[in-house]
C-alpha cells in the first residue's frame, strides 16, 4: 500500500505537506522532526520528496512520517491531496513547474509557507542568462508576494525578499540542522603526511561559489605542493563540468573534485585534513563547512559582503537542536494561523 494511502484523514490542525528536495539536509530535517513527536506529531506531517531523474542523493527513510518519492511534477499530488485545513511548506522555491502551478492558483499559494533554502532568495541576480530564466523570475515575482509566511536562518534574506519582491509575509526564524558530524571533528585521527597545504574551495556545484575567480588567484601562488579540494556533489551539471575542467587545467593532479556525497563521518575526516577554506559566495552559504573549520582553528576566507560566522562556538549554540525545534514549531504555528 502506498504511504499516501495510509495517511490519516485530518487532525485538529490539519496536515503540513512538505514539498522538499532529496538532500543530506532533508535527512537531518526529517530526523529532527521525528525525534520530537511532542512538537511534530507524525500524523500531522507528510513529505513529498523530489529526487529527480539525476538526483545524486536519496533520503530513503523518513522515520515515522508518511512520505512519497516524486518527480519534478510530484508536488501536484501534495496540493490535490490537501484537505481544507491542510497547509504546504515549500522548501526552496526553485522548481519552475511549481512556480507555474502557483501562479495560476493564488488561493492555494495563500495556504503555503516558503522556507528559504541556501541561495534560494538570490536567484534574481544569479540566474543563468538563457531565455527561460527571465520567465521563471517573472513567475517568482508573481508568486512570492502571495505567500503569507516565510522562514529563513538569516533575517537579511527575508529583508531582501521584502525589498525585491514586495513581500509582506510574516517572518519566522527557522533553520535546517547542518549535516555535519561534529563529534568526528574532535577525534584525533591520524593525518597522512603531506608536503603542502590543502585548501577547500566552495561547498557545491552552484555558480554562486564563483570557483573560477578563486582558482585563478590560487594558480598565481605557483606552489606545486598546494592541494585544491572542491565539493561538487550537487548543483548544475554543466557548471560542475566547467569547474572540473578548469581545476584540472590549472592544478593537474593537485585538484580533487568531490562529485559524490560523502557520509558525514568521512566528510568530517576530510575537513580535519584541510588547512583552509575559501567561500566566495556573495551571500550566506556553506555555514556547516565554515563552523567546522573554525571549530578546528583553521582559516576561513569569505567574500566581504557575505553574512558569515565569526565565532564557531556562538554560532553552534545559536544553531542548537533546541532552537531548531522552536523555530520549526513557530513556523508551523504561524502557518496554521495565517489563513
Amino acid at each position: 500500500m502506498d504511504a499516501a494511502d495510509r495517511w490519516p484523514a485530518e487532525g485538529d490542525r490539519g496536515v503540513i505537506h512538505h514539498v522538499i528536495a532529496s538532500s543530506p539536509y532533508t535527512t537531518r530535517f526529517v530526523k529532527l522532526l521525528g525525534d520530537h513527536p511532542e512538537s511534530f506529531p507524525p500524523q500531522e506531517h507528510r513529505f513529498w520528496i523530489e529526487s529527480g531523474s539525476h538526483g545524486a542523493f536519496r533520503v530513503g527513510h523518513a522515520g515515522p512520517f508518511a512520505h512519497v518519492e516524486v518527480g519534478p511534477w510530484g508536488f501536484v499530488q501534495a496540493f490535490r491531496r490537501r484537505a481544507a485545513k491542510d497547509h504546504v511548506v515549500i522548501h526552496q522555491l526553485s522548481n519552475p513547474r511549481l512556480l507555474l502551478y502557483l501562479a495560476g492558483a493564488r488561493s492555494t499559494t495563500r495556504r503555503c509557507a516558503w522556507s528559504v533554502w541556501g541561495g534560494d532568495v538570490y536567484y534574481y541576480r544569479q540566474r543563468p542568462r538563457t531565455w527561460d530564466h527571465p520567465f521563471r523570475e517573472s513567475l517568482r515575482r508573481a508568486v512570492i508576494p502571495s505567500i503569507p509566511v516565510i522562514s529563513s536562518m538569516i533575517p537579511g534574506d527575508y529583508e531582501t525578499v521584502r525589498s525585491i519582491y514586495g513581500s509582506c509575509a510574516r517572518y519566522v526564524h527557522a533553520f535546517y540542522p547542518i549535516p555535519m558530524d561534529y563529534a568526528s571533528l574532535e577525534l584525533d585521527g591520524d593525518r597522512p603526511p603531506r608536503n603542502g597545504a590543502t585548501i577547500l574551495v566552495g561547498n557545491s556545484g552552484h555558480p554562486s561559489n564563483a570557483h573560477a575567480e578563486v582558482f585563478r588567484i590560487l594558480a598565481r601562488l605557483r606552489d606545486p605542493t598546494v592541494q585544491i579540494v572542491s565539493p561538487l556533489s550537487y548543483g548544475h551539471r554543466r557548471y560542475v563540468s566547467s569547474v572540473i575542467a578548469l581545476g584540472r587545467e590549472l592544478f593537474g593532479e593537485r585538484f580533487q573534485p568531490l562529485t559524490e556525497f560523502l557520509p558525514a563521518a568521512q566528510y568530517a575526516r576530510l575537513i580535519r585534513g584541510t588547512d583552509a577554506a575559501i567561500m566566495n559566495h556573495d551571500h550566506q552559504q556553506a555555514l556547516g563547512n565554515i563552523i567546522a573549520m573554525l571549530m578546528m582553528g583553521k582559516k576561513v576566507f569569505v567574500r566581504r559582503p557575505a553574512t558569515g560566522a565569526c565565532n564557531a562556538a556562538a554560532v553552534r549554540a545559536h544553531l542548537s537542536e533546541e532552537n531548531a525545534v522552536a523555530g520549526w514549531r513557530n513556523l508551523f504555528t504561524a502557518l496554521n494561523g495565517a489563513v
